[in-house]
């Protein structure tokens, strides 16, 4: 029963990622840049943002935006750029969209919107138990050092409330990111240690997870991939005292700079949640600087 919904969506959501991705924002000119006076003389500040967090600033020096214009080519003017490690900041930019998750026995759809830097709230409606009802949900995300995050989430409907908490960190070496996890909701409290490993292989991460829950220990892991505006995840995860072992299979879209879709089966890990802090690492500015910056409209700015 689910396969052709699951087929519908994913066509569906693809579609309205290419248009989507008519409107996003990549040229310089959109890129938030500042005047500055440094020993480098005039130059411009570029602060590449990703899931509502920023980190660094990269110092552009005048002479390599002149050579960047003059050889209509960005790629020098990365390496010759000033990059400064601010820490992880929260920005304050407007962000709102839809988001719709699928799955056999749930399907909630909701608009969310950020009412301040820390807090965006959700309202939709939810499907459960073939009984659908009212939802309204919260999240809350401060900073809690200079490569880690904590999450708040709420959700609140007629057949459900559920809550979960999330801190996300860096390893020193960012190759990996640690998720503590806590969650509640109308049938059972769980607490889960997770980590995601980095480009593990052929651009795929792995996020492991060990937990507790009502029902005993659970060890779960998923293999995920990054593609152009979706991400997809495989995996297993294993109710030891039931011995029950359930197979993750899932993929998100990100429609435009605020909605997402989420297509997946039941069973799913919960540090899936948390906010991936994987685009927000020093080895991840290049695919940045790739996506973000592109020359076309710069000339006429910049001079």
């Amino acid at each position: 029963m689910f396969v052709k919904p699951f087929a519908v969506f994913i066509f569906a959501v693809a579609s309205g990622s290419i248009l989507a991705d008519e409107g996003k924002p990549k040229f310089f000119l959109e890129a938030p840049l500042q005047q500055s006076s440094d020993n480098l003389g005039k130059s411009k500040i570029w602060k590449p943002t990703s899931n509502g967090l920023t980190r660094f600033n990269l110092i552009l020096p005048s002479h390599g935006i002149t050579e960047a214009l003059k050889y209509q080519d960005t790629a020098s003017l990365f390496y010759l750029s000033r990059i400064d490690d601010t820490g992880l900041s929260l920005i304050g930019e407007i962000n709102r969209g839809f988001d719709l998750l699928v799955r056999p026995e749930k399907l909630t759809f909701g608009y969310h919107s950020k009412a301040t830097t820390t807090f965006s709230y959700t309202i939709g409606v939810q499907k459960k138990d073939d009984v659908i009802s009212p939802m309204v949900g919260g999240q809350f995300k401060y900073i809690t050092g200079s490569r880690s995050l904590a999450e708040y989430f709420l959700s609140l409907s007629n057949s459900s409330l559920d809550a979960i908490f999330a801190h996300t960190g860096l390893t020193h070496d960012e190759n990996s990111e640690v998720i503590w996890s806590l969650s509640s909701d109308s049938n059972k409290l769980s607490a889960t240690y997770g980590r995601r490993w980095f480009d593990l292989t052929h651009h795929l991460d792995f996020l492991a997870e060990l937990g507790l829950n009502s029902s005993g220990l659970v060890i779960g892991g998923q293999l995920e991939r990054e593609f152009e505006g979706a991400t997809g995840y495989i995996g297993a995860l294993n109710d030891i005292s039931p011995g029950t072992i359930e197979v993750i299979l899932g993929v998100r879209f990100n429609i435009g700079q605020g909605s997402k879709v989420r297509l997946e089966n039941d069973a799913h890990l919960l540090s899936n949640h948390a906010t991936t802090l994987n685009s927000l690492r020093r080895r991840s500015l290049p695919a940045l600087w790739r996506s973000n910056i592109d020359i076309k409209k710069e000339q006429d700015s910049i001079r």
